[in-house]
């Protein structure tokens, strides 16, 4: 996984279902844009990287 696919992935600003195999690679990817790009619960506010 790149710095395009993060771009791609976390830039849309509505809700999607990501489909992939279920690899290492994509498990670490995907927990690090979480840590980067929290969700605050009951916050009305956008994800931000941190």
């Amino acid at each position: 996984m790149n710095k395009i696919m993060e771009e791609q992935i976390m830039s849309h600003k509505y809700h999607e279902f990501l489909y992939g195999y279920n690899t290492d690679e994509r498990t670490n990817f995907l927990r690090t844009r979480e840590k980067h790009y929290p969700i605050i619960y009951g916050e009305d506010a956008p994800m931000e990287y941190i």
